[in-house]
């Protein structure tokens, strides 16, 4: 997040462990306002279609139960929908 901001990215990091969401939170306060950490599923995003231009997924789609779900909604995150 870090790396994205200082290059003027705006970022939204998603866990779903509300204490990882806690902890980002802190870390946030150190690295820039256009850092958002937010608790949710990756099954099924807060977000409307075509919200973002990248989706990265870290450690993830292993420890995803229904991956095909997730892989689904990042692409219907994803502003062209298509990678």
């Amino acid at each position: 997040a870090a790396a994205l901001t200082s290059r003027g990215a705006r970022v939204v990091g998603v866990d779903y462990s509300l204490n990882m969401i806690e902890f980002a939170r802190a870390a946030a306060e150190s690295i820039d306002h256009r850092f958002t950490p937010i608790c949710a599923d990756a099954r099924s995003l807060p977000f409307s279609e075509g919200a973002f231009d990248l989706v990265f997924a870290s450690a993830l789609l292993c420890l995803a139960h229904e991956r095909r779900k997730t892989l689904m909604e990042f692409r219907r995150v994803l502003a062209s929908g298509e990678n």
